[in-house]
């Protein structure tokens, strides 16, 4: 199981949706965890991620980013690559560790872990 902590993961108010959502997987053919993290605010959010039932998390990973810096952006002919995803290197990862995700983004996280 993954659980997230973060100041906009849970709202107070359920008329407000939540500016975060995630979901875990697994890649049963070596073993890496990837999450996908979406923040649907225009806030970046500094979410911290336990993997909790991992044995150990190596800290070298993966991160590939889609984002704009405004929600309604597209590709178009004039600008096929206005958004376009970005690798990134994770280089902290561990059992808990923290997050930023970018305004308005999609984060998906591949980890590489062993298991009890």
């Amino acid at each position: 199981p993954v659980e997230l902590a973060g100041p906009a993961t849970t709202q107070p108010d359920t008329k407000t949706p939540p500016a975060l959502f995630a979901t875990a997987s697994r890649d049963n053919s070596n073993g890496d965890v990837i999450l996908k993290l979406v923040n649907i605010s225009r806030q970046v959010i500094d979410t911290s991620i336990n993997l909790r039932g991992t044995k150990q998390v190596r800290s070298a990973g993966k991160a590939i980013v889609l984002t704009s810096d405004y929600p309604g952006d597209q590709n178009s002919l004039a600008e096929p690559t206005k958004i376009f995803p970005k690798e990134q290197p994770v280089t902290d990862a561990a059992q808990t560790f923290h997050r930023i995700l970018p305004p308005s983004s999609l984060t998906i996280l591949r980890l590489s872990v062993t298991t009890p």
